[in-house]
Order: C-alpha cells, then sequence, then structure tokens
C-alpha cells in the first residue's frame, strides 16, 4: 500500500493512485497507515482516487503527553514542541540549514522561542507540516522556569575612601615639607 523507503537518511514518501475500481465490487475502499489513521477512498469517483500521506496525518489530531515526546531526542528519532504542536523532524535532520544539533538542542522542552527566535521564513512554516504528528498535552509540558535574580541588600556605602582622603590630604604636604627639608639639609653641607 504506502511505499516508505529511506535512502541515505532522508524518508521519501510517495504519493500513490489506486486504480482498483474495476478490481473490487464495494464503492469505498478503507485504508489503515502504518501510524494508525484510517483513510476512506471513493473508488466510484470521476477523477482517480489519490491518497496523500501527509495530509492524512496533517489532519489527524493526536495528543501526546510531554514525557513521551521527550524521549524522541536522538539524530534518529527527533521530536519538537512548537506551538503547541509536535513534529516529527527526523527526516529533516540532514537537510536542516542549521545543522541537527541545533534541533536536538531544542528536544525535551518546548521550542517554540527557539524556533520563533530563528525568524523562519514562510516556506520554512509551511514546511513543517509535513512533519507534523500530534498535539501535546499542555497539562503535561512542565511550566517555564524564568530566572529571577537574588535579592540583594540595599548597597551600604563605605566610608573608608573618605577616610583615605582626607588621611592623603594631611599627609602629603607633610612629606613634601619634610621632603624639602631633607633636600635643604642635603645641600647645605656641600
Amino acid at each position: 500500500m504506502t511505499k516508505l523507503y529511506k535512502t541515505k537518511n532522508k524518508t521519501k514518501q510517495k504519493t500513490f493512485k489506486f486504480f482498483l475500481s474495476f478490481f473490487l465490487q464495494s464503492k469505498f475502499l478503507t485504508l489503515v497507515t502504518p501510524r494508525g489513521a484510517i483513510a476512506i477512498l471513493n473508488l466510484k469517483a470521476e477523477r482517480s482516487p489519490t491518497f496523500d500521506l501527509r495530509r492524512e496525518m496533517a489532519s489527524e489530531k493526536k495528543v501526546l503527553g510531554f514525557e513521551e515526546v521527550s524521549q524522541h531526542n536522538k539524530t534518529k528519532d527527533c521530536w519538537l514542541i512548537i506551538s503547541g504542536k509536535v513534529y516529527d523532524v527526523t527526516p529533516f535532520m540532514d537537510d536542516h540549514p542549521g545543522g541537527d544539533e541545533v534541533l536536538l538542542s531544542s528536544t525535551g522542552k518546548d521550542a517554540t522561542n527557539d524556533f520563533e527566535d530563528v525568524g523562519h521564513s514562510d516556506t520554512a512554516r509551511d514546511m513543517m507540516e509535513k512533519y507534523y504528528i500530534g498535539e501535546i498535552d499542555s497539562s503535561t509540558v512542565p511550566a517555564t522556569r524564568t530566572y529571577v535574580a537574588p535579592v540583594q541588600p540595599a548597597y551600604n556605602q563605605d566610608k573608608t575612601p573618605e577616610f583615605m582622603i582626607k588621611i592623603l590630604q594631611f599627609l602629603v604636604p607633610i612629606l613634601i615639607l619634610g621632603l624639602a627639608l631633607v633636600v635643604r639639609q642635603y645641600t647645605k653641607k656641600e
């Protein structure tokens, strides 16, 4: 039925057509995809029935838990959560312009901010449709923690610099006067 095959880490999908209307007595053909989704094709339609696996998967509303999604964090099995939707980006790992490390660093968390910070094009957003596998159960996603700086006590200015300035204002003139007296005594003896 569905032909999915791998060539050099790239999964290709073939859209397939069914020309079975003359072989079958029934009007409809029910198909079950590898992911368990059901499609019903009308074999008596005027044009030949076609079935696009990507469209079928995009219309499927599967709800996934955060634990399940976060387990898919490897190069050969990478799922991302973006805007409450789950995407299986494994076939795109080698083709991603930023490399696979960028995608892997966004696994196990809500990658919406990472995705939005880059400023992806409309083409990239449209491309995401074919990797869509379901929705994330928002109750299972851990709350994002924002950094809160520790409260520091109010700055208590030290009086030490002011004290040192007053001492230096007094000692420097005395040192200069003492040095002048030593030089005068030394030059008098000669």
